[in-house]
């Protein structure tokens, strides 16, 4: 087998070559895939591209997701274009364009990068958010589940399958079900916004805002919060007040988190990646290693 075979099924090649009609070559594996197979490669007529592949029912509705929220965006920010979606009994496979750049999280010790980072990352979800307003008409190639927000109602019950110590579990349950049943104006969101889905380029500044399987509509807040988080997570906190002025200076809708708000905002999160990953056993240690870190600690 090759290796280009080892690393994207025979199935998913398969059904790729047939749809768009050339074959993939010069695959090659990337830093991702937590989620689901993805690999880079050569395909004709689109050049290079980022093929993203999965078989099971939640990721392939992620996938799905992400295609419809690209071609919702239309290039109102700096996003891979969608080149095709190919569907099977078994596989969804997304073409995505490749893009240049570098992983944010490859500059966190650059002070002056970082800065410029979070900034235009919080422009971005700025226009993300706005874009709702201008885009009603595009909510017809949404699909029904389309909403990160109505997933916490399912958060909460997938959390009954994790074994958590009673205080995770109420902390959890709170939040998902707090998230769950707040009241907001819906606007687009990312769902999983921070400097490790964006590729940055110290000569031409963000490349690209990745990954946007957890997009839909929902909270603004949710990705004021999860920034906010991760910024904290990797002790960059000092950027938080730049992000946000450069959030609102762009048109950013969403008002800052009180505390309270916040705090719920990211475990609600942080119980959703626990039920996506629950069948990873080292990401799920990993996850409640960061949730104890956040019940530690007050986030303002």
């Amino acid at each position: 087998m090759s290796t280009g075979q080892q690393i994207l099924p025979r199935a998913v090649i398969n059904a790729v070559e047939g749809y768009i009609g050339n074959p993939i070559a010069n695959i090659t594996s990337t830093s991702g895939g937590f989620s689901h197979t993805v690999v880079c490669a050569d395909v004709a007529p689109f050049g290079r591209v980022v093929i993203k592949a999965a078989s099971d029912d939640e990721k392939r509705h992620e996938i799905r997701s992400e295609g419809s929220m690209l071609r919702l965006l239309g290039g109102a920010v700096q996003a891979p274009k969608i080149h095709a979606m190919v569907e099977t009994d078994v596989w969804t496979v997304e073409l995505v364009e490749f893009l240049p750049g570098i992983n944010g999280l490859q500059f966190v010790q650059d002070v002056t990068t970082v800065k410029s980072m979070v900034c235009a990352l919080a422009g971005a979800l700025a226009r993300v958010h706005r874009h709702f307003d201008n885009q009603m008409h595009g909510l017809d190639v949404v699909d029904a589940h389309f909403s990160p927000t109505s997933s916490f109602r399912r958060v909460a019950l997938g959390l009954e399958a994790i074994p958590l110590r009673p205080d995770q579990r109420i902390a959890l349950e709170f939040a998902a079900r707090a998230v769950a049943s707040s009241t907001y104006a819906p606007c687009l969101i990312h769902g999983d916004a921070g400097l490790h889905n964006i590729l940055w380029s110290k000569a031409a500044g963000m490349c690209g805002l990745l990954d946007w399987e957890w997009s839909g509509l929902g909270n603004p807040q949710l990705d004021l919060a999860w920034l906010r988080w991760t910024l904290a997570w990797r002790a960059l906190d000092t950027h938080w007040p730049d992000a946000f002025e450069a959030y609102t200076s762009a048109g950013g809708r969403a008002t800052l988190p009180h505390a309270g708000a916040l705090s719920s905002l990211v475990c609600a999160q942080i119980a959703m990646i626990l039920v996506r990953s629950k069948a990873n056993q080292a990401a799920t240690h990993e996850w409640l290693r960061r949730l104890d870190w956040t019940l530690a600690r007050a986030l303002e």
